[in-house]
């Protein structure tokens, strides 16, 4: 296999690079056209995979805000007072184009998602011929970042009675972990990926070459990484800022001076927007749980951790001085992923791709060590064996059949939700707040903009208040003090639909309608607005924020 690195030229011709993108984009968005073009008459596609329709809906309600006219975004999955004081660019750009153009948000969602990932194409190429890797290196590294996966599907079968969450491979649960499944699921990764592709990579000029461009650009990818996806810096800074002290005081001045100028003072404003805000940092704390064990992170990554550090042994101190910046990359998202930081799982992205890179550069000197020559067909085959891609066709099976499956009708929405839904939406403000089931929460803030009180698993900051609150209101001696009780919990708008709806037919349930307007009943759905606070007078009760949030651990709106 040739070892001999490339200069400056691109390893790969241009017809391969072509066909690689048109394959990954094809990938990529094939799933969402078969599941468009499967949807039954009657229902609507929500532009939606597996496995996560939770964040998706997250995701969406963002750019809903964008949609109906903000450029600054607050929490809308609690009722709790918050500041729209959150500048989230990717989500305000799909909320006007959205507007603009009048294509469904989870459309607009798609068609980004396919520029962002012809953008980390033409970045990850970029990248390997700044790496300077040579064509049978680039050529693994490509099919490594475009399929590669790990264990995860083999588990059940080496382990049928299940294990733990923390001790699953990560390549069956964590999309950040995974290259191709971030192409695949989320919109916004494969532009936080090219960020952080474009970032080292000139970092790699400004620091090698001295390069003052390269450095000024880096600032800025990393800028752009703060606003856009501002967990991957945890890593990327230090690595970066690692590479310019390694390459001698001279080229660390001239290279760190204008990174640090465009990059600190952006992080700096996050920072201090999540220090402002007090319920971002409640939502970090609830999005940081069990640290993930080294073997489903090492398992999730296949045979590609063994490959570089085979591949290190045999290259020997000259692998590991040209290459250390990628082994750097990879352990401080690994070791960050161990740490007790907010959202520590979030700090493997992208070090799925570092290790296709390195793994790749690794073959060359480990097939050199062993003295062995392989065909073409052999090495494609040695490739596509090392991959493990396994994993990464389950997900694309999945992407499809889950939404068949249509569990929580996540996926397709029946017109009798969907015409529920736009009635809510002409009839409500935006700043209302709208109870319903956790599921149909989360539909009711993605499809119209209006508030709810739970929903999401992390926005959600005081759903066990809320649970617990609203408990306490069915404890109430009569169906007057019931229903006041539960009004009074902080919300205008009380949104039935399926099996929430029939729970509320039968007492004691049925004691919170107490005073309430029906304004909306079709098919499987209804609405209720808030009791006039003359019923409750008129009754000797007073509804008022006073006396309801009196003891109680939620403030309402």
């Amino acid at each position: 296999m040739d070892t001999t690195p490339a200069r400056d030229a691109q390893p790969l011709s241009r017809k391969f690079r072509a066909a690689w993108t048109a394959a990954v984009l094809a990938a990529t968005t094939a799933p969402y056209i078969a599941n468009y073009l499967r949807t039954p008459a009657g229902q609507s596609y929500t532009w939606i995979i597996p496995p996560y329709p939770n964040d998706a809906y997250g995701y969406r309600a963002w750019a809903q805000q964008a949609y109906d006219g903000r450029w600054l975004f607050s929490l809308k999955f609690t009722a709790l007072p918050n500041p729209a004081n959150i500048f989230l660019p990717f989500f305000l750009i799909a909320g006007k184009l959205a507007r603009l153009t009048g294509l469904d948000i989870g459309l607009v969602f798609l068609l980004l998602k396919a520029t962002g990932t012809a953008l980390f194409a033409a970045a990850f190429f970029d990248f390997l011929r700044v790496w300077r890797l040579n064509r049978d290196a680039a050529a693994a590294a490509s099919a490594f970042a475009a399929c590669a996966a790990g264990a995860g599907v083999f588990m059940p079968w080496i382990s049928p009675g299940g294990v733990p969450h923390q001790w699953m491979p990560v390549d069956a649960w964590l999309v950040d972990a995974n290259t191709f499944w971030s192409l695949l699921w989320n919109p916004l990764f494969p532009f936080s990926l090219a960020l952080i592709l474009l970032a080292v990579s000139r970092a790699e000029l400004a620091t090698r070459d001295g390069d003052a461009d390269a450095a000024w650009t880096c600032g800025a990818a990393l800028a752009l990484s703060a606003l856009l996806h501002p967990y991957s810096l945890a890593v990327t800074l230090p690595l970066i800022a690692a590479m310019c002290a390694a390459r001698g005081p001279g080229r660390k001045v001239r290279a760190w001076g204008p990174i640090a100028a465009l990059a600190l003072p952006t992080l700096a404003v996050v920072l201090y927007t999540v220090w402002r805000n007090p319920l971002l940092r409640v939502h970090n704390d609830i999005g940081t749980g069990p640290n993930v064990s080294m073997f489903a992170l090492l398992a999730g990554f296949g045979f590609l951790p063994l490959i570089a550090a085979a591949g290190a042994v045999a290259g020997g101190e000259k692998f590991l001085r040209r290459h250390w910046p990628l082994a750097a990359w990879i352990a401080l998202s690994m070791g960050l992923s161990q740490s007790p930081l907010w959202l520590h799982d979030k700090y493997v992205f992208g070090s799925h791709l570092a290790l296709c890179i390195l793994a790749a550069a690794a073959l060359g000197p480990l097939l050199a060590r062993y003295a062995w020559s392989p065909s073409p067909a052999a090495r494609v085959a040695l490739v596509l064996a090392a991959a493990l891609p396994l994993t990464n066709a389950v997900h694309l099976r999945e992407a499809v059949a889950e939404v068949d499956r249509n569990p929580d009708r996540d996926y397709r929405i029946g017109s009798g939700l969907s015409q529920a839904l736009e009635f809510l939406r002409e009839n409500t403000r935006r700043e209302d707040v709208v109870f319903s089931d956790v599921s149909t929460s989360a539909k009711i803030c993605a499809l119209t903009g209006d508030t709810v009180v739970w929903g999401h698993w992390a926005q959600s900051v005081d759903a066990l208040d809320r649970q617990q609150w609203i408990s306490d209101a069915l404890l109430q001696r009569t169906k007057v003090d019931r229903s006041m009780a539960f009004w009074n919990s902080g919300f205008d708008y009380l949104f039935l639909y399926g099996v929430t709806r029939d729970a509320f037919r039968e007492p004691p349930n049925s004691d919170l309608l107490w005073g309430a307007e029906k304004i909306y009943s079709r098919d499987d759905a209804e609405i209720f607005r808030r009791p006039a606070e003359r019923l409750f007078l008129n009754a000797g009760h007073q509804l008022s924020n006073s006396e309801s949030s009196s003891g109680s651990p939620i403030s309402r709106r």
